[in-house]
């Protein structure tokens, strides 16, 4: 078949997998006409990734779809500058002479996030390729149900509190917790017509809140992830401060950080894993791209005093977790001793 034939072919399967699971986001789908090399642009309200088929020589193909995709963004500068850029590279051939330049292109994040599907025949196999795409929403195993989790405000404000007082709860460092429970003993005032001299009665008094704050000192220390969901080589990640900060653009590996907390803790990843899941298809949704499932493992330290514990979850054995215990003393002598549980 000749090559423009299977890239026309390739981007009309991929147009139909996106509208099914785009369905209740009306996408933009389209190949612009007079392009050096023929794209497949989608636009959503707050993404536009461009879809390149790479037939033949991978580094050829690739120079010209790329200067094709900077070209359509000079054009189209004042309506995507808002937006969040992929640029989505589509294998024909899964030659393994062709991996390492696919792994170097794929971890190349000037510009644009690039990303690496294969194009297979086998429908259900095509959409699984898809959904591995952060700005393309999770399955919800309903017929045209695709959504992700709703936020935190959300869910507070579904509860019936105030959008005032869960941007109160949720956002860090906008108030104080004392401010924050007596807005919500005031709340609850107002919903049960509690007289407002008696709500004044029932605020916290600061030696109460106190109490109430007067915890054990635990913290997740650290962790460090291999290839799992969007990490391929061994990351670590020191958490061991009073503020954390985790910032970048879409694609960058912000999801997979926190998926990799939920896996480690769990055994699970919560938002695939909400109904019974086999082990291939956890295995291809948790493991890496370019990564084997027997190479995936994350590792969680958490500190409490003198004490610190290693969670240790490899992916093949998912239902399984190794912990070690360390205990520092003040001579400096540190005394370890392994727990496994299942």
């Amino acid at each position: 078949m000749p090559t423009s034939q299977r890239i026309a072919d390739s981007y009309s399967s991929l147009r139909e997998a996106l509208e099914r699971l785009l369905v209740h986001q009306a996408p933009s789908l389209h190949i612009p006409s007079d392009v050096g090399y023929p794209v497949l642009v989608l636009e959503t309200h707050s993404d536009v990734a461009v879809f390149a088929t790479l037939d033949g020589s991978p580094e050829d193909s690739y120079s010209k779809a790329y200067a094709t995709f900077k070209a359509l963004y000079r054009s189209n500068h004042d309506k995507w500058q808002e937006r969040t850029l992929s640029f989505v590279l589509c294998r024909h051939e899964l030659r393994s002479s062709d991996d390492e330049f696919f792994s170097k292109t794929e971890t190349d994040v000037y510009f644009c996030r690039k990303y690496v599907i294969a194009l297979l025949s086998e429908e259900s196999e095509q959409l699984r390729q898809l959904q591995r795409l952060p700005f393309l929403p999770l399955p919800d195993d309903q017929a045209g149900g695709v959504t992700r989790p709703p936020s935190a405000r959300a869910i507070l404000q579904s509860a019936n509190l105030s959008a005032t007082l869960a941007a109160q709860i949720v956002v860090d460092y906008e108030s104080t917790a004392g401010n924050t429970l007596n807005a919500v003993l005031s709340n609850l005032a107002e919903r049960e017509g509690i007289p407002t001299d008696l709500a004044v009665e029932r605020k916290a008094r600061p030696e109460v809140l106190q109490r109430s704050l007067a915890v054990d000192n635990t913290r997740v220390s650290g962790i460090s992830i291999e290839a799992f969901r969007a990490y391929r080589k061994r990351q670590e990640f020191d958490l061991d401060a009073d503020l954390v900060v985790l910032y970048g653009p879409n694609g960058l590996g912000k999801t997979s950080f926190f998926d990799a907390i939920d896996y480690v803790c769990t055994g699970r990843i919560g938002r695939f894993c909400h109904r019974r899941i086999k082990a291939d298809r956890f295995f291809g949704l948790a493991r890496h791209l370019d990564s084997s499932p027997e190479d995936g493992s994350v590792c969680l330290r958490v500190r409490r005093g003198e004490v610190t514990s290693t969670v240790t979850r490899d992916l093949m054995n998912w239902s399984n977790a190794r912990i070690l215990v360390m205990r520092e003393y003040k001579t400096g002598r540190s005394v370890a001793g392994p727990v496994y549980f299942g």
